[in-house]
């Protein structure tokens, strides 16, 4: 038995409430190595159904006797029809009363009896797991986790040294032995081989991983496998809330569905999975392996934005006439974020001072936003106009969040930030994640040598105008086809009647938002391009003040730094 499937009968919810998590903790204390999918049902029919129409046989049943009232042989009924039912079922008896009963639940077909009331006044005392081992075992239902040695650690085209080490951090951080627990309870099916993938994770402190599964199968049959895309955390409310997500705003099949409806658990770690679609690709990794040609990649993000895709929900746009478009981009950074981006620019200001081939850095521009004030450059807060669109948005648009499949057609994946934002941000934000993590190999982030033309790209990006020194060719030249898609065709994606300039100055907003965000990811960008962003933060400030209309005499030009004011 390498996964403990358990219904729980008990039909007093305040009861259930307190016996649930105490079941599972419980049977993790064992660290038996072997994850527990727990049931908690209330109906002594439903119990019976569920056990006769199950897909995977259950190996536990942990029944209320229900002692003390009009009900109380509802208990003791169901222990004789579960035990009739399937003589292989292990089955311990709860009940309020005394430890007398236990003979009586015995005669009915349990392997064990535990008092509640013993459970309750003695806490530390894990009778209750032991009981359920007992049960178990006694039922030759033998806890018996997977070997270590299944999964192995896999490698992409794009992976790194750095990747691998990463990969081994997670998986040593998990536990291999969670890990594939994890998977088997998603894929309920024998496994003879798991790989992992490293997957660099979003704005969650969760951990994302990639497995390819390989089924165990009958001599003579065709191979089988799974792949997955993990989504891990010890906050199980969080995965839980992410999963019932609305997301009947978007176009059907715009989002990955999940594998499961609800997170699975093994230990403390709890995990929800979405299918990785065979030969499917990350944005990123397509554009720099798998993008077919310059055309395509135009095709591909028409289908994502334009063609049944993201434009339903930014045309389908709300309007906050009270709010103010900057007020609300800083509101979206939050106050940790905020604080984490200081902390940053005072960590990598004297770098970000000496490396800065454009001369556009200056840090009183960004202490200035994220104050509270909200001031860009000379700008005051209310300096910009009243009323802000907004949209349903993905809320976490990365280029790692979307699939793109081996027809060129992109999915999204990562719900848990979906909400209703600034029409600009996930535009915005795909569009910063190119430059700081698609652009060049990643073994060249830690090159100070390339922070000249990052910079040129980065002010492409924040004036719209035409970069000379285009790629033609390479990776680099499919990731920069996206990035002037996107820059081109922002006002299709998010049509409006407003006037263009207001329209821009607040797309200009949502970047600087965004290269502030990148400059304080510490796990995943070197110092060189979390620079960058701090560079394109500043590009980004003042292009916005350019845009509103006013600009105090000694403000920079969006091409110059502290000592290069609009005067020289």
């Amino acid at each position: 038995m390498n996964e403990l499937r358990c219904i729980y009968f008990e039909d007093d919810p305040d009861q259930s409430a307190m016996f649930g998590p105490w079941i599972t903790e419980y049977w993790n204390d064992l660290d038996t190595g072997v994850p527990i999918t727990l049931e908690i049902v209330a109906s002594h029919e439903e119990v019976l159904r569920r056990l006769s129409s199950a897909r995977e046989p259950y190996q536990l049943l942990i029944a209320d006797l229900l002692v003390g009232d009009e009900r109380s042989e509802l208990g003791l009924q169901l222990i004789r029809g579960a035990h009739r039912q399937d003589e292989q079922l292990a089955i311990v008896a709860l009940s309020i009363g005394p430890a007398d009963l236990d003979p009586v639940a015995r005669q009915a077909g349990a392997s064990g009896f535990v008092p509640k009331s013993y459970v309750i006044k003695n806490p530390s005392d894990n009778l209750l797991g032991r009981t359920m081992l007992a049960a178990l075992k006694e039922r030759h239902h033998e806890p018996t986790p997977m070997k270590e040695e299944m999964l192995v650690e896999g490698r992409s085209a794009t992976t790194s040294g750095k990747s691998d080490a990463a990969l081994r951090h997670i998986l040593n951080l998990v536990g291999r032995g969670h890990v594939l627990n994890l998977c088997h309870a998603i894929v309920r099916a024998d496994m003879e081989e798991v790989k992992a993938f490293f997957v660099r994770p979003g704005l969650s402190d969760a951990i994302v991983l990639r497995t390819d599964c390989a089924l165990k199968v009958a001599p003579g049959h065709a191979p089988m496998r799974r792949e997955l895309l993990l989504k891990m955390s010890k906050d199980a409310a969080s995965l839980a809330a992410e999963v019932t997500k609305d997301i009947r705003a978007f176009p059907d099949g715009l989002f990955v569905p999940f594998a499961e409806p609800k997170p699975v658990s093994s230990g403390d770690w709890y995990c929800i999975a979405a299918p990785f679609k065979h030969r499917a690709s990350t944005l990123n990794d397509w554009l720099c392996e798998g993008a077919r040609s310059l055309n395509s990649v135009k095709d591909t993000l028409s289908r994502l934005f334009l063609t049944g895709g993201l434009l339903k929900v930014c045309v389908d746009s709300g309007w906050q006439p009270d709010v103010r478009a900057n007020t609300l981009l800083w509101a979206s950074l939050g106050d940790e974020r905020r604080t984490r981006i200081l902390e940053a620019l005072q960590r990598l200001a004297g770098v970000a001072e000496k490396h800065d081939p454009l001369h556009v850095f200056d840090d009183s521009l960004v202490e200035r936003f994220l104050g509270n004030a909200k001031r860009v450059c000379d700008l005051d807060e209310q300096d910009f106009p009243l009323g802000v669109a907004t949209c349903w948005s993905h809320g976490d648009l990365h280029g790692r969040n979307v699939l793109v499949d081996e027809s060129g057609q992109p999915f999204l994946i990562d719900r848990a930030n979906v909400a209703e934002l600034h029409w600009a941000m996930d535009i915005a934000r795909l569009s910063v994640d190119l430059v700081m993590s698609a652009w060049d190999e990643e073994d060249q982030w830690h090159e100070w040598d390339f922070i000249h033309e990052w910079s040129e790209l980065a002010s492409h990006l924040v004036t719209g105008e035409p970069w000379g020194r285009a790629p033609e060719a390479g990776n680099n030249s499919h990731v920069y086809a996206a990035l002037l898609w996107l820059r081109t065709n922002m006002h299709k994606i998010h049509p409006s009647t407003e006037q263009r300039p207001r329209r821009e100055c607040e797309f200009v907003l949502a970047l600087a938002i965004e290269f502030m965000r990148a400059s304080c990811r510490l796990q995943q960008l070197p110092s060189p391009k979390r620079v960058l962003g701090l560079h394109g933060a500043c590009m980004a400030l003042r292009r916005a003040a350019q845009l509103v209309g006013r600009s105090s005499p000694g403000a920079a030009k969006v091409s110059g730094g502290r000592r290069a004011t609009s005067n020289e």
